[in-house]
């Protein structure tokens, strides 16, 4: 079921069917714009992998100017019957724009199928630790912390501002429509 039916009753997802005519080794490739530097950002999208056959599902990022893609994250074989989400830090300390591609992998068999939905990237790194405590980490050289209710109050209250970086809907939504190959 797509994720985006759950929260509006509307939506669309995309997924690689693994049964004919598609082939183990066969894959789906979904390639973002070119993305301009910045200081981090965050690729948060929800993916589904289920049945005992299924393939692999990678993120991976190629620099301008790079002769190949790097990937940043993966996953293999059968996560469960649900939507889970994924988020991975991408563009922090690159030197020129980068590319993200979402690529799945036909498994060993049909039974097991990849879907993926829901693509944001961030313009700030992925928060890696829950808040303790009611705290917030300003994720500065010393790790202050700082109450959550100082989180976005208008007032810089971290040293780097990151308590009032992420306030709202900043986010950048990816073009992906011009650009899939092998996706239903």
């Amino acid at each position: 079921m797509d994720y985006v039916i759950l929260l509006v009753l509307l939506g669309y997802y995309l997924f690689i069917e693994s049964s004919a005519p598609r082939k183990p080794g066969d894959n789906a490739v979904i390639q973002s714009q070119s993305i301009p530097v910045n200081n981090a950002y965050c690729f948060i999208f929800w993916y589904n992998m289920h049945g005992q056959n299924v393939g692999t599902l990678n993120i991976s990022r190629l620099i301008q100017g790079d002769r190949g893609k790097s990937v940043l994250w993966t996953k293999t074989g059968d996560q469960g019957n649900t939507w889970r989400q994924g988020a991975v830090d991408v563009g922090n300390g690159l030197f020129g724009p980068f590319t993200l591609f979402v690529e799945a992998d036909v498994g060993s068999g049909y039974q097991g199928d990849i879907a993926v939905d829901d693509f944001r990237l961030d313009p700030f790194p992925c928060k890696i630790e829950p808040p303790v405590n009611g705290s917030y980490d300003c994720q500065d050289a010393s790790h202050t912390m700082i109450p959550r209710t100082q989180v976005c109050n208008f007032k810089r209250d971290c040293t780097n501002a990151r308590d009032e970086s992420d306030c709202g809907m900043k986010c950048i939504l990816l073009t992906f429509k011009n650009h899939l190959k092998g996706f239903a």
